[in-house]
């Protein structure tokens, strides 16, 4: 087979473009292929195109090799065949290095075509096709990307859809699994003082890679919890992460890989990925990263670093742009809640009080509502408001619970008292964190006895949602079971301090006593509605 090279001129010197080829090494056919291809185009001495194999990586990091010769070079060709993780990592860092890409894909080999396809991250990128080397030197001249360099993602994709920096993100990627490591993990991480942008498999369809470009480019650190490889679903969601990760690294910002278990991480990449046996280290991996970064978002709060000044100067000379938002309304922030979000009637009615429960599929709006309805109705300061957000495991360990009840009147009193111990108390909490807040306005002689109260139960009405509700299942698991009905109702009442609540009651009545308003927003109640859940336990729950 010969080849005609385009008519252009083809004197090997300093001038021509350089490329960096990056392929999986098995099976043994692909580097074959790939080296017998780039031989034949170099010898067209248009491009001067290096593999990863010809990288001199010895006694050095091969990461650092292989980024020195990407940043070297302008043009990126990879093969997708068969999804490796290297090869996702290496396309995330040529991306964010400003790289021209150029893909290939055997579409012969089995799920090789099934697999790009479920990838979905990159979709809407083209690639080539090929068999043999053959079809790869006549798609590469077809082409021609070393002719246009500068048509690169990066400036095609990601920056057009930035807009100013309002406040500076942690991007996490959620594990695949809700574990219990990856449970704890995102606790800690929500507990952070740094605004979160989730991207959680089991909330959201994959994003686009533009999404994952903009978001790890606008943040201040990533973090990437990978899943073993012995789970379901591992393979395609790790090599997604992959290339998130190599983004973040080629922005150059602060990168946390973590994996459970004796995950043998890529060789690209081995180096940065933090393995965990326990949930316990790898919570304590992920505070070892997280802490410097809250320390100094902290100290510097209202700074930019380099890159987000630059980035605004960028986004200030594009002039005015539509932005409709994100699909998930946790990640938009004040953005939603000022800039675009679209009074209906059903909110109108909540807002007076009319409409109590919102009912859609995800990207309906339930949470966009409940954002706006708690930021119009904290501007009146005769309004008390409270947000609750439990998550899907919060739920699903009060379903355990409410299984080890048998008798449906113990079970409808158990369910029952929950929940008025859990909204007391949260009432409490927002009316605490209030006088802490504004104490020349709350603190008085009605709102001390409240104070005096929360104090003396030793934490017990204290504290966080979560940590409250987790005390709650924990005392009513150990509650015996008792024959009679009165015995049942006594257990359950002494494990959620039914004495005190009476009290609680009381003195929350006269701290409120001047208030308009006392509003309970509920958000997540259908996290735990999966096909393997308990329905008719869930539904107890929520209509109780």
């Amino acid at each position: 087979m010969t080849f005609s090279i385009p008519q252009e001129v083809a004197i090997m010197d300093s001038t021509i473009p350089r490329g960096f080829f990056a392929y999986p090494s098995t099976p043994a056919t692909i580097p074959e292929t790939v080296f017998t291809a780039t031989k034949e185009v170099n010898r067209g001495q248009l491009v001067s195109i290096k593999t990863w194999e010809k990288c001199r990586v010895g006694g050095k990091l091969i990461m650092q090799e292989i980024c020195k010769e990407i940043d070297a070079s302008e043009l990126f060709c990879a093969d997708l065949t068969g999804i490796n993780a290297n090869v996702m990592f290496e396309l995330g860092y040529a991306i964010a290095r400003n790289k021209r890409i150029w893909l290939i894909l055997d579409p012969t080999l089995t799920e090789s075509r099934n697999e790009f396809n479920q990838l979905k991250l990159l979709t809407t990128i083209g690639y080539a096709e090929y068999i043999n080397s053959d079809d790869i030197v006549r798609a590469f001249y077809k082409d021609r990307p070393y002719k246009d360099l500068l048509e690169t993602i990066l400036e095609k994709s990601i920056k057009p859809n930035l807009s100013p920096i309002q406040d500076e993100i942690i991007l996490y990627l959620k594990s695949r699994h809700d574990t219990e490591a990856s449970n704890r993990l995102t606790k800690r991480i929500q507990t952070s003082n740094i605004r979160l942008i989730i991207d959680d498999p089991r909330e959201s369809a994959v994003q686009t890679l533009s999404w994952y470009g903009q978001k790890a480019y606008s943040s201040i650190g990533v973090f990437c919890h990978f899943t073993s490889p012995a789970r379901e679903g591992a393979r395609l969601h790790n090599a997604r992460y992959a290339l998130v990760s190599g983004l973040a690294y080629g922005f150059t910002k602060p990168l946390l890989m973590l994996a459970e278990g004796d995950y043998l991480a890529p060789v690209d990449y081995r180096e940065l990925l933090k393995c965990y046996g326990t949930a316990a280290v790898g919570t304590q991996r992920l505070d070892e990263w997280l802490r410097p970064l809250e320390e100094s978002y902290a100290q510097q709060k209202h700074s930019r670093d380099e890159y987000a000044k630059t980035l605004e100067l960028a986004t200030e000379l594009k002039g005015f742009q539509l932005q409709l938002g994100e699909h998930v309304a946790e990640n938009e922030g004040e953005s939603l809640i000022e800039e675009y979000f679209v009074e209906t009637t059903p909110f109108r009615e909540a807002l007076e009080g009319r409409q109590t429960i919102f009912i859609g599929r995800k990207g309906t709006g339930k949470t966009a509502n409940l954002l706006k309805l708690a930021a119009t109705l904290q501007k009146d300061r005769d309004n008390l408001v409270c947000v609750i957000k439990p998550v899907a495991y919060e739920i699903e360990s009060l379903l355990r619970l409410f299984s080890s009840y048998h008798e449906r009147d113990t079970k409808g009193y158990l369910i029952e008292s929950l929940w008025k111990f859990l909204l007391y108390t949260e009432i409490a909490n927002s009316v605490l964190n209030e006088i802490e807040h504004r104490p020349y306005i709350w603190l008085n002689e009605t709102t001390k006895p409240l104070i005096t109260l929360l104090d003396e139960s030793q934490n017990a009405l204290k504290g966080d949602f979560a940590v409250r509700l987790e005390r709650c299942v924990e005392a009513l698991l150990v509650v015996k079971s008792y024959e009679s009905i009165e015995q049942s109702r006594k257990g359950v009442s002494e494990a959620l301090h039914e004495s005190t609540l009476k009290r609680l009651r009381i003195t929350l009545g006269d701290a409120l006593a001047q208030k308009k308003r006392v509003a309970i927003l509920v958000d997540n109640l259908d996290k735990a509605w999966t096909k393997q859940a308990d329905l008719g336990q869930l539904s107890e729950f929520l209509l109780a």
